[in-house]
């Protein structure tokens, strides 16, 4: 009788073989980094909108890394976007009072993404 341990090892290889998820290809492998991006820009609202041009429009992985004044987020999102022909992340933060704070860093993952970025202001050219 076989133990549900070897069962499980047994399973597991099986998917791995039949999937071909043992390796990824050295072509398709590549370097991503985290960085931290701080910001202290503000808003009269509870809103605020935030482009970080990175030079890339791949889909981003943003996280709250330290929020030093800011009050409480409820909620925030990042997508790629582009902004006066910059590729880069818009980051819209909500907070439960309006956002003024001393500084908002966050963790940021895309892939493409330079070291050389900038924070700005999300705007449109029709705001």
């Amino acid at each position: 009788m076989k133990t549900p341990h070897i069962k499980l090892a047994t399973i597991c290889v099986g998917l791995m073989f039949i999937t071909g998820c043992t390796s990824v290809p050295k072509s398709r492998q590549t370097s991503l980094h985290v960085y931290r991006v701080r910001t202290d820009l503000t808003s009269g609202s509870q809103d605020l909108q935030i482009f970080i041009a990175t030079g890339s429009s791949a889909r981003p992985m943003v996280t709250i890394a330290d929020n030093d004044g800011y009050p409480t987020i409820k909620d925030f999102y990042a997508r790629p976007a582009t902004l006066r022909g910059e590729d880069g992340i818009n980051v819209t933060l909500r907070f439960e009072a309006p956002a003024r704070g001393r500084k908002l860093d966050l963790n940021v993952l895309q892939e493409g993404m330079t070291q050389d970025f900038e924070v700005l202001p999300f705007k449109r050219k029709s705001e």
